[in-house]
């Protein structure tokens, strides 16, 4: 399996997925990714940056509420599994809160179980499994991702949707073997 850069393939997932027009309609968006594994961190956070939008990063789950609370972010992008507190229990958290109840939320997950998907939809605006197809998941940014005021599309009622945990994104088996050269 070759290796490649994380910013070689930041550089890749760029020119294949971001438009080439004006960011204005994303520039004051801002949206906080959690994650602990850094690369991915720092290659979700990268590529929503290069559309456009203010992106703040977390590595530890105790301190995403905290974050959400200080920062007022428009979207939550979750992963699932981190040590400490599980994106499950951060996800609640965020939900019983009045500050923050409202706020859309991702979670990106490995988890390919439908009753994990299930449960996870009932409170999430959506989930992606990883690994993560990211012009999918800039739409789905894009859509809810919203300035106060305005109204995240189909953010009250429906999810986005879950992605097929087997649909592989093309770019994931040039990919995958990232170092951090």
């Amino acid at each position: 399996m070759k290796k490649i850069s994380l910013r070689k393939m930041t550089s890749k997932i760029k020119k294949r997925t971001t438009p080439a027009s004006n960011h204005s309609e994303t520039t004051r968006r801002k949206v906080l990714v959690a994650d602990d594994d850094r690369a991915l961190l720092e290659l979700t956070s990268d590529f929503l940056r290069s559309a456009g939008f203010q992106v703040h990063s977390v590595t530890d789950p105790r301190l995403v509420l905290q974050e959400v609370l200080a920062w007022h972010p428009h979207l939550v992008i979750l992963d699932l599994e981190m040590p400490g507190l599980d994106g499950l229990e951060v996800l609640q958290l965020i939900r019983t809160h009045p500050q923050t109840r409202s706020i859309p939320v991702i979670v990106v997950s490995v988890v390919a179980e439908d009753a994990w998907r299930s449960k996870l939809l009932e409170t999430a605006q959506a989930v992606f499994s990883k690994p993560l197809s990211y012009a999918d998941l800039l739409d789905s940014v894009k859509k809810m991702a919203v300035k106060k005021g305005e109204v995240a599309e189909g953010h009250e009622k429906s999810p986005v949707g879950v992605r097929d945990f087997f649909n592989l994104d093309p770019m994931w088996a040039e990919s995958h073997a990232l170092s951090n050269a």
